[in-house]
């Protein structure tokens, strides 16, 4: 059993370990309970179901495999979806290269919404962005080829929640 809330630099993330720490969590916010399931592709992983997955204002998928990773930085999605995500109109401003999309630091970017259990949790288009040293910002959120096309839930989906791992 542990706690993790990852933050932005400025503010201070932490792990707890043997307890659930209610430590950034929002007075009356109740947690939401997952059941894990077994998928024969990841049985080494405690994977979950996205019921329903939108991505912008052109991908959305429902009942897919995903695993949230403190190890992973990034949002990794079937090459099906990302590809679906990716004509959204606001990737215009972007550039593409081997699969990784730049963008100035102030562009207009669609939510990503996932809806696991009863809950549905927003990432904003600022939230998914990585400021890098040249000034620019990479898109955050990739495809991944994976059996059963699996997501991958990385520190950007874990920054907007307080996870449990039980």
């Amino acid at each position: 059993l542990f706690t993790v809330s990852l933050r932005n630099v400025a503010e201070k993330s932490w792990i707890t370990f043997g307890e659930v720490s209610q430590k950034n969590v929002k007075e009356g916010t109740e947690f939401e309970y997952v059941d894990l399931v077994v998928n024969s592709y990841y049985s080494f992983f405690y994977s979950f179901i996205i019921t329903e997955a939108k991505l912008g204002n052109t991908a959305s998928v429902t009942n897919h495999y995903a695993i949230a990773d403190t190890g992973t930085s990034f949002l990794y999605v079937s090459k099906e979806v990302a590809e679906e995500f990716y004509k959204d109109e606001a990737f215009n401003v972007c550039t593409e290269k081997e699969g990784t999309f730049t963008c100035g630091c102030d562009a207009q970017l669609p939510n990503v919404e996932f809806t696991i259990g009863k809950a549905t949790y927003t990432v904003t288009g600022e939230q998914y962005l990585y400021k890098q040293s040249n000034g620019t910002c990479v898109v955050a959120i990739q495809s991944i080829q994976t059996p059963g096309g699996l997501f991958i839930l990385g520190d950007v989906f874990l920054r907007t929640v307080v996870a449990v791992f039980d």
